[in-house]
């Protein structure tokens, strides 16, 4: 169940010695107590940087997620196959999608517990503003229970979202949750009726392949 409520490493910065104006004579003077003050620290600022989005690995052609059950397959076939995943532990991940909803990969937000997992909406809306070529989102997390029906926390968080994708006029075209894979002669898949939840199925105001909430 995602939770509506995810330091970083600062590097020293090698300093030179302060160098002061040399007298006559060649010596160097010992500063007064006020030129002492506004000696820069050994210490320094931390460094900034110039940042960029870039690929981590490549998952063959660029397909089409243009319905739930495209982005569940996605998600057994590409994300529960990721080195970092671990099926007894929720993962909320941000599928990125282009003008014709063809994937153009995906992005970790956070990895959870057993029953929840972190997200903010700044935090899942930060890949899609950092791709260029992102012209919508799907937004994917797993109960690891299997059960894929969405708590009260996953109503919470799917609403914030897409406020917030609405107010940045960001396509935002589903939320689903997955749950376990069910053989077809279980039992159980009558409780459930597919492995995975689509909030777009379930309400109003979703549209595959056009901007949410109608946006000109």
């Amino acid at each position: 169940m995602a939770k509506t409520n995810h330091g970083d490493a600062r590097g020293r910065v090698k300093s030179s010695a302060c160098r002061y104006p040399s007298t006559p004579n060649g010596t160097k003077p010992s500063p007064s107590p006020s030129a002492a003050a506004a000696i820069p620290t050994p210490l320094g600022d931390p460094p900034a940087y110039e940042f960029q989005l870039r690929p981590v690995r490549e998952f063959g052609a660029r397909r089409p997620i243009g319905s739930p059950e495209a982005a569940y397959r996605y998600w057994q076939e590409v994300v529960c196959a990721a080195d970092w995943y671990c099926p007894a532990k929720e993962h909320l991940v941000v599928l990125l999608l282009d003008t014709r909803c063809r994937l153009l990969g995906h992005h970790l937000v956070s990895v959870g517990s057993l029953t929840e997992t972190i997200g903010e909406p700044r935090d899942i809306l930060a890949p899609v503003l950092c791709c260029a070529a992102a012209g919508g989102f799907l937004l994917m997390h797993n109960h690891p229970s299997g059960d894929p029906n969405p708590s009260r926390s996953d109503h919470r968080l799917t609403g914030r979202v897409k406020a917030a994708a609405q107010l940045l006029r960001l396509p935002f075209h589903d939320h689903i949750i997955a749950g376990a894979p069910i053989p077809p002669d279980d039992p159980a898949l009558d409780l459930y009726e597919t492995p995975y939840y689509s909030f777009a199925d379930d309400e109003e105001g979703w549209a595959w392949g056009m901007s949410n909430g109608k946006i000109e």
